[in-house]
């Protein structure tokens, strides 16, 4: 942990995005071998191919989530 060795370790925003990024890029590579070891190779390129197309398509969403908020309640109505 930060400061609790003798010697201090590197600490800050910086030392998190890299663990953030190293683990993300683990992640990756654990589902690419997985999907490529049980579904075939080309199945983990296809599969490779459609993420960037998902997550441009999520990108007017997580922006209207941020700068579009719901203020008033939408109650929905009920038939009895």
């Amino acid at each position: 942990a930060c400061g609790v060795q003798r010697q201090e370790a590197p600490c800050g925003p910086a030392t998190a995005l890299w663990i953030s990024l190293y683990s993300g890029a683990l992640l990756l590579a654990s589902i690419l071998v997985s999907v490529g070891r049980f579904a075939g190779l080309k199945a983990a390129a296809g599969l490779l191919w459609l993420v960037p197309r998902y997550v441009l398509w999520k990108i007017p969403l997580y922006l209207a989530y941020l700068f579009q908020r719901e203020t008033q309640w939408k109650k929905t109505e009920r038939i009895e």
